[in-house]
């Protein structure tokens, strides 16, 4: 899995070190009940990862190792009500955080945040990581909030016996897994739909301004070279007609200064060419624009 840089943390209970020798009954390591899991993402794609371990019996003066492969940030543990020491060692993909112990405890709390988690594909982020356990773990109970406003992609969510549900702000996944051996790995899809609808809005937009661009652009190239060949006065008249349609011929005569001799040469060119009709209304013409 190095490949996604996923978070890999194990207990490894029987590398408890303790100030004296071992004895052979703690070589054989402490057996967790319970593991407890949490995850809140925040709206910055951060996680707060908080894992909470049930000892059988309780855990002695010593130290714990915590394994990690990549660093994290604002590490707390407790044990039981107490908040431990610790120190966080190595490089690369391997880290240690080292617990230290100064009186039995039966549960061991550790949490942090981590940002190497969550991925991006377009609109869709999408958070992995795995938990690998030294020995097989009866219970494990595991929740993950999603950012205010956020919802699981299609369905998309691994293990996928997980429940969704909501505290009436975030969406919430959870599960319940029993006898957990070797490693259990989690995967959410999840997308804010404001803004894939913010999205699609301005694409919208984007896409109709392009469309009247390109249909004024042409529509322009068209019109040029429509006119091309026609003297100057006959384009004059052409773009007056074409953009009212109907009109008078002593209002074209009026628009432009032309004579009445001077309209009636144009007007019966663009007739040739099928362009206009005319037809007598009272003491002057009233003309058609045929060309749309």
């Amino acid at each position: 899995m190095r490949g996604t840089r996923n978070i890999v943390p194990a207990l490894t209970a029987f590398l408890l070190v303790l100030p004296m020798a071992i004895s052979p009954a703690l070589a054989t390591g402490y057996d967790v009940q319970k593991v407890d899991i949490s995850f809140d993402v925040g709206s910055d794609n951060s996680v707060k990862q908080t894992t909470r371990f049930y000892f059988s019996s309780p855990v002695t003066d010593g130290s714990i190792n915590y394994t990690l492969n990549e660093p994290v940030k604002n590490i707390v543990v407790y044990g039981g009500n107490k908040q431990l020491d610790s120190k966080l060692d190595g490089e690369g993909d391997n880290y240690n955080l080292q617990i230290f112990l100064d009186g039995p405890v039966e549960t061991l709390l550790i949490t942090y945040s981590a940002s190497g988690i969550v991925f991006h594909s377009g609109s869709v982020n999408h958070l992995f990581t795995q938990f690998s356990f030294e020995k097989e773990i009866p219970i494990v109970n595991s929740q993950l909030k999603l950012p205010t406003g956020y919802e699981v992609y299609q369905n998309s969510y691994n293990p996928a016996d997980g429940t969704i549900t909501s505290d009436g702000k975030s969406i919430i996944l959870a599960w319940n897994e029993s006898n957990v051996s070797g490693s259990i790995l989690f995967s959410v899809k999840y997308v804010n739909p404001d803004k894939g609808f913010i999205f699609l809005v301005a694409f919208a937009f984007l896409a109709t301004g392009i469309v009247a661009f390109l249909y004024f652009h042409f529509r322009k190239k068209t019109a040029e070279a429509f006119l091309k060949g026609f003297r100057e006065d006959e384009k004059k008249t052409i773009l007056y007609l074409r953009g009212k349609q109907t009109a008078l011929q002593r209002d074209l005569q009026a628009e432009f200064g032309f004579s009445r001799a001077k309209s009636t040469r144009i007007i019966y060119e663009l007739e040739k060419k099928g362009l206009v009709r005319k037809q007598r209304h009272g003491r002057t013409n009233k003309l058609f624009w045929l060309n749309k």
